[in-house]
């Protein structure tokens, strides 16, 4: 064995190196002689990349001919092709992956051609997928412009840090129940899972909760404090870990669930607010 460790493969994964998974544009040897001959494995190489092949497909969609053809022909078509051209980096993208285990120290795996962390509770494995803070569907409809949407897009997507990870088992799972019952508002996720630990166990995501994988894994965690410290999520709740609502650009604590109308309707305020906080760094 030289100083560099051993490089090798596993069960049909990715290739292994000094315990992170090789990104397969690199063979094991061009990676190898990559991380020795240019440092790759540096902090400013595990960062989230797929978003930038969404962004780069839907630039030359938008800026054809095709595109204003079918536009004006067969616009029932468009979302098909959209969605034909977008791939979800929630699953698919390496490097966020690899950035997402460096952050809560755990192993990356790859199952069924999607990539997912692996938390251990116990004696059991729970598969993590990633879920960033806002989804693409809802960026689209608050920033209709190609410019504005591809700007809030890549400040999303760009930082590990707005990507959240949840157990992935059969519907419903929290990251997918949490769009159907707030609209992918983090901020209501999190005020859930405070009632929850606080006891209240018939709230808005309590389906996700109540499945035997999602409960094992919310079984290692004391309290909604020891939550918050585990999975780092400090910047959305104040010293007494009242969740902060986002739309108030978080100037206010969330004290009740929402009502279906009043969430809707603070839909655009909350996409303008969340941006805004990223940008200025506050969360």
């Amino acid at each position: 064995m030289d100083h560099l460790g051993i490089l090798h493969e596993c069960g049909g994964d990715p290739f292994v190196y000094r315990g992170y998974p090789v990104p397969q544009k690199y063979s094991p040897r061009e990676w190898r002689l990559s991380y020795m001959e240019k440092d790759m494995f540096t902090k400013q190489e595990f960062k989230p990349q797929g978003y930038k092949e969404n962004v780069e497909r839907l630039k030359l969609f938008y800026h054809s001919e095709f595109y204003q053809d079918l536009k004006k022909l067969y616009s029932n078509y468009l979302n098909k092709v959209e969605d034909a051209l977008y791939q979800d980096p929630d699953s698919s993208d390496e490097f966020l992956y690899i950035a997402l285990g460096e952050k809560y120290k755990l192993d990356v795996s790859k199952k069924n051609n999607s990539f997912c962390l692996i938390d251990k509770v116990g004696n059991s494995e729970i598969a993590l997928g990633a879920d960033a803070i806002c989804g693409v569907k809802c960026l689209a409809k608050y920033y209709p412009d190609l410019d504005d949407w591809i700007d809030a897009y890549e400040t999303i997507r760009s930082q590990t840090s707005l990507h959240f990870v949840w157990p992935r088992h059969k519907l419903p799972t929290i990251n997918t129940l949490r769009y159907i019952k707030y609209l992918d508002r983090i901020d209501f996720t999190l005020f859930d899972l405070k009632n929850y630990f606080e006891g209240n166990k018939n709230t808005p995501l309590a389906r996700a909760y109540k499945n035997e994988v999602t409960n094992l894994w919310l079984s290692q965690f004391y309290d909604f404090p020891s939550f918050v410290k585990k999975m780092q999520l400090g910047r959305f709740v104040d010293k007494k870990y009242n969740v902060l609502n986002i739309a108030s650009r978080q100037n206010e604590i969330i004290k009740k669930f929402p009502a279906k109308s009043e969430l809707s309707n603070s839909m655009p305020i909350y996409a303008d607010s969340l941006i805004s906080l990223v940008k200025d760094n506050i969360i």
